[in-house]
C-alpha cells in the first residue's frame, strides 16, 4: 500500500497488556479483574481473574538473556530478552485472596497472599520452596522469591 507505514511493537509489556485487554473485556467476572503493573519494576504485570470465591492469577516478567541461543527446526535465535509467564490458583473471601503456583521456569513452588484496595493489589510472598525441577537444578527458591516480599500492584485495565 502506497503511503501506508507499519510500526512494530518493541516493548513486550504493551503487547501483554494489549492481549489482556482483550482477554479482560471478554473474561471479567469479579470486581478485582484486570490487569495490574508492579510499582517496583515496570516490566510486571499480574492478572486477575474471579470467578465466585475461585481466583486465577498469572505473572508476566521479562529478562535480558544474553548469550542465550534458541534452536529449533526453523533456525536459531539469540533473544534479546526471555519472557516468562508465573500462574497461581486459590481462592478469595473478601478483600484477600490466597494463591500458590509456580514461578521461575517452574523451579519454585510459591503461595502468596494478594490484598485488594481502591485500584491496587499488595502481594506478600507467604511460602516458597524448591519444586522437584528446582531441587533437580539446585535453585535456591528462597533467594528468588523471598519470604515476606511485599510487591505494589496498580491497575491498569
Amino acid at each position: 500500500m502506497k503511503g501506508a507505514t507499519m510500526k512494530r511493537i518493541t516493548q513486550p509489556g504493551a503487547c501483554f497488556a494489549a492481549l489482556c485487554l482483550c482477554s479482560t473485556a471478554l473474561l471479567a467476572a469479579g470486581p478485582y479483574d484486570g490487569v495490574y503493573q508492579s510499582t517496583a519494576n515496570p516490566n510486571y504485570f499480574l492478572t486477575i481473574y474471579q470467578n465466585g470465591n475461585s481466583v486465577v492469577s498469572t505473572g508476566y516478567s521479562n529478562i535480558s538473556s544474553p548469550g542465550l541461543s534458541l534452536s529449533s527446526p526453523g533456525g536459531t535465535i539469540q533473544p534479546q530478552y526471555l519472557d516468562f509467564f508465573s500462574l497461581y490458583g486459590g481462592t478469595i473471601n473478601g478483600t484477600q485472596a490466597s494463591i500458590t503456583g509456580y514461578d521461575y521456569f517452574r523451579a519454585c513452588n510459591i503461595s502468596m497472599t494478594l490484598t485488594f484496595a481502591s485500584g491496587t493489589v499488595t502481594s506478600l510472598v507467604t511460602a516458597s520452596a524448591a519444586s522437584p525441577a528446582g531441587i533437580a537444578q539446585g535453585v535456591n527458591c528462597t533467594v528468588v522469591d523471598k519470604v515476606n516480599t511485599q510487591v505494589i500492584w496498580n491497575k491498569l485495565l
